[in-house]
């Protein structure tokens, strides 16, 4: 969990838009107060000892951060699905030469996305108060200590960004979401509960000797900073044309959102992207396992 009690206790607003700006080398704490409404992010901005690498010194971090709320709409395949209206990330990253001698190579930017999810759906055309009516869940298993899984692959998207002498930037866009029909089934209910988590770490790729990358000298994956997210929703099959989001191979089935919540919880640069959010024990990017959200069971 991002904090000790609930991180959806209160709704929010429908758009979260904010900027974080600090130079590393500055020593910096930024902090909302804890009881802040749900929309409200927290950021903690930690300043260190600037990152150098070689002639290479990271001069300053820049993260700006959308994020929409959840929705029910035609997801992928145009299958009906319970989503993120989407997120948004920009990161600025600032590089200057710090030594005498001229680099030959700047490194790349990346992402990598960590994920703790759950979610919940319910037999097609089963309502509540049947007997018949049961739950099937897919989970992260992982342990309280390290409770992250790979969220698709690395790099995120598979995209890198080439950098260079001055600012370099890289976009990330994402908006999970859980299909409520999956012909020739349609989902009664479906659910993100108690919530899906995410770690987005800004990764800078560089060599020791700021040269391309060899076998003696593989590149070193330097963690800039790190945005923790989250979003939850559950959606209903009202068995109508008048739903938001009415199927297209088995009409009238269409779903309503029940209700819906997401926020950016932390924005972190520094040595701060390290520290990991408790009750977990082990802080940084996880590599694997990958998360596999296809895998349902009875619960």
């Amino acid at each position: 969990m991002w904090r000790s009690s609930d991180p959806f206790a209160e709704p929010g607003p429908q758009l979260s838009r904010r900027r974080l700006c600090l130079g590393i080398g500055a020593a910096a704490m930024l902090m909302a107060p804890v009881g802040r409404a749900f929309g409200q992010p927290l950021t903690l901005a930690m300043g260190a000892v600037s990152p150098t690498i070689g002639s290479i010194r990271v001069r300053n971090v820049v993260i700006d951060h959308t994020i929409d709320q959840p929705r029910v709409a035609p997801y992928l395949a145009g299958r009906c699905g319970l989503q993120l209206g989407g997120i948004h990330l920009r990161a600025h990253v600032d590089l200057e030469i710090a030594g005498p001698s001229k680099p030959a190579w700047f490194g790349n930017l990346a992402f990598v996305q960590n994920v703790d999810f759950h979610h919940k759906r319910t037999p097609p055309g089963v309502a509540a108060g049947n007997p018949q009516l049961h739950w099937a869940c897919a989970d992260s298993h992982v342990p309280v200590q390290a409770p992250w899984e790979l969220d698709g692959q690395y790099p995120y998207n598979n995209v890198r960004r080439r950098c260079a002498r001055g600012l370099n930037t890289i976009d990330l866009d994402d908006a999970p979401g859980v299909f409520a029909e999956i012909p020739p089934a349609e989902f009664e209910r479906v659910q993100v509960q108690p919530g899906d988590r995410f770690q987005t770490f800004l990764i800078w790729e560089i060599t020791a000797d700021n040269r391309p990358p060899s076998a003696a000298k593989p590149v070193e994956r330097v963690v800039l900073g790190r945005v923790d997210w989250v979003w939850k929703g559950s959606a209903t099959d009202i068995a109508s044309r008048q739903a938001q989001c009415v199927s297209k191979p088995a009409p009238p089935n269409g779903w309503n959102l029940d209700s819906g919540d997401a926020a950016i919880q932390r924005v972190l640069i520094g040595r701060a992207a390290m520290i990991p959010p408790p009750p977990a024990k082990i802080g940084g990017p996880v590599y694997k396992p990958v998360a596999n959200p296809n895998v349902w069971v009875r619960c």
